[in-house]
């Protein structure tokens, strides 16, 4: 895993965003100013230029469940340049998971969220977890 480095860029968080009723309000007043958001980050050429966090701090996991679907999806459009076979295993592609019961699912499963994993117990502080113990062999966790 790498670090990203940063370069924080104030003139974002002054962003002006229009908001309901045609108001607008400047990034880090709409970032912070109640409207659900957990988190925001904003890349830029591999730097970190903005980024807050109103309802979490910088060192938490956060859940996002069906977001994770967008993420593989684009993951692997970005990858895929004729050397990502979807028949092949996440094992196959992420050695340190092939001994783990993700490591026989394919790529395709995944990406149509079919892995047939139980999510029962994908608990983050739970060390038994098979969820857990995944992320912790590549380094996630």
């Amino acid at each position: 895993m790498s670090e990203l480095t940063v370069a924080l860029n104030p003139r974002i968080g002054a962003y002006r965003v229009k908001v309901e009723k045609g108001r607008e309000e400047s990034l880090d007043e709409y970032v912070g100013g109640g409207h659900g958001i957990d988190g925001f980050i904003v890349l830029h050429h591999g730097r970190i230029v903005y980024e807050a966090y109103p309802r979490l701090r910088m060192q938490d996991k956060h859940l996002v469940m069906s977001m994770t679907k967008a993420f593989i999806g684009t993951a692997v459009g970005i990858l895929d340049r004729g050397e990502i076979d979807i028949q092949r295993t996440i094992g196959a592609y992420v050695p340190a998971l092939k001994d783990t019961p993700w490591g026989q699912v394919t790529i395709r499963d995944v990406l149509e969220m079919a892995s047939g994993m139980e999510g029962a117990n994908e608990s983050y502080t739970d060390p038994t977890a098979h969820m857990i113990t995944c992320l912790h062999r590549v380094g996630l966790r």
